[in-house]
């Protein structure tokens, strides 16, 4: 792994610790080769107004995309929120 991908850890893992520690879990998955020099970032079970938008700035001040697994009834309640999350490049999914 590269270094600006052990740069952006401790970020995304705050970014973890402050979405609630309910919702974090820390697992890795190998697939692949790990001579790629590339990590997948995924956020579950937003958006969240409250921390969505923290994430969204560390993720863009760092220039690195994510896939964001958006909650349908969260979406619907914060539609400002998931078009952010688009029109910023990163993956969505449901």
């Amino acid at each position: 792994m590269n270094q600006a991908a052990w740069l952006l850890l401790p970020p995304a893992v705050w970014a973890g610790y402050a979405w609630g520690s309910h919702a974090l879990t820390l697992a890795s998955a190998w697939r692949g080769p790990r001579l790629s020099g590339k990590a997948a970032l995924t956020f579950d079970d937003g958006p969240d107004a409250a921390h969505t938008p923290r994430v969204l700035d560390v993720l863009a001040a760092h220039g690195i995309k994510a896939s964001f697994f958006l909650i349908g009834e969260r979406a619907a309640r914060e539609p400002a929120l998931a078009r952010r999350i688009a029109e910023e490049g990163h993956d969505l999914g449901n």
